[in-house]
């Protein structure tokens, strides 16, 4: 993972300008040909903040693996990553059309300042929830250009769809029952430890793999490697960038579990 993860560091530091070109066999060039500069740019800013937020908490994994493990906050770090490479592939999927991404872009874009909206309101700064309802009405004024709708009462209605974190994780990764788990884990509640034959937490690597069972190491070793990994090729994919570096790292990455890397041997993602 942790060879993963700096090959990731590499790829992404070389990458000039910020958001990378959009060669025209890719998305993202698809994506700009569809809708104003701002709207792809945004689309990219969303994916890339995730990225980088997955990243870190994947980071994170691998530093609470040393020595004295730091075991719940395992549990958290790998739910972090679920959440962000799901939200990040689902904006991104390549299966949609140009109008279907911009649209779920600007979905979580306008999430994010209707909490902040509602943040600002609770603590009585009015200036600033009147600049977040400011900026949440310029979000409805865009994706009023993606539908024939009339209704300009109702944004949810006008941005179609919104699924929830858990509805996201199952469609993209079809892993539901892990993101409950890691979020029963991350709270300590007895049901969710036992299930992951959990006894005591330990302070080093040989407590840690005898008191957890092999699906809660695989849990939260494996399974943020691979939701990572997955969210890094397709965002590098969707930007035209290369991906052969990170392929070479994964597949070595998943020869150390003793996964077969056939994924990666073609143009397919992990």
């Amino acid at each position: 993972m942790r060879q993963f993860l700096d090959e990731d560091a590499r790829v992404a530091a070389a990458t000039e300008p910020p958001f990378g070109p959009h060669p025209s066999h890719s998305p993202a060039f698809e994506d700009a040909a569809f809708a104003d500069q701002e709207a792809v740019d945004t689309l990219i800013s969303n994916c890339v903040s995730l990225e980088e937020s997955a990243f870190d908490h994947a980071t994170a994994i691998v530093r609470g693996l040393s020595e004295p493990v730091q075991v719940y906050s395992l549990f958290t770090c790998a739910r972090a990553v679920l959440e962000c490479c799901s939200a990040a592939l689902w904006i991104i999927d390549g299966e949609s059309a140009p109008i279907e991404r911009i649209r779920r872009s600007l979905l979580l874009r306008y999430r994010n300042v209707d909490e902040q909206r509602k943040l600002a309101a609770r603590r009585g700064d009015a200036t600033t929830a009147a600049v977040a309802a400011e900026r949440l009405r310029n979000i409805v004024i865009r994706a009023s250009t993606l539908t024939s709708r009339a209704d300009m009462g109702d944004p949810p209605r006008i941005l179609g769809a919104s699924p929830g974190a858990t509805e996201i994780i199952s469609i993209v990764f079809g892993a539901e029952d892990d993101y409950r788990i890691l979020s029963g884990a991350a709270h300590g509640l007895p049901s969710y430890l036992r299930q992951l034959g959990m006894r005591h937490v330990g302070q080093d690597v040989r407590i840690l793999e005898k008191n957890l069972s092999p699906q809660a190491i695989e849990l939260v070793t494996l399974g943020p490697l691979r939701w990572f990994a997955r969210l890094t090729y397709a965002l590098r994919v969707y930007r035209g960038l290369d991906t052969a570096n990170l392929a070479a790292a994964a597949r070595m990455a998943y020869l150390q579990f003793g996964i077969d890397p056939e994924p990666w041997t073609g143009e397919g993602a992990p």
